[in-house]
């Protein structure tokens, strides 16, 4: 139970900050610095895996530009 708790505060961190970053990437501009790469998107990756209803538009659309870049 503990795991299974602690597994889902970090899926809800990373879904904050994967909602934070494709707010501030769709307000500026949708601009290619603002998309992840590297081990950010690979956690993000990683955690939406399964997981896409749990994503808006907004969110798919910044994670799929990510991946587009990369």
């Amino acid at each position: 139970m503990r795991r299974w708790l602690a597994e889902d505060r970090e899926g809800l961190r990373i879904h904050r900050r994967v909602t934070e970053a494709a707010g501030e990437w769709d307000q500026g501009g949708r601009k290619k610095e603002f998309l992840y790469r590297g081990a950010r998107l690979a956690s993000a990756r990683e955690w939406a895996a399964g997981r896409q209803d749990r994503l808006n538009e907004l969110e798919r659309a910044f994670l799929a530009a990510s991946n587009e870049r990369e």
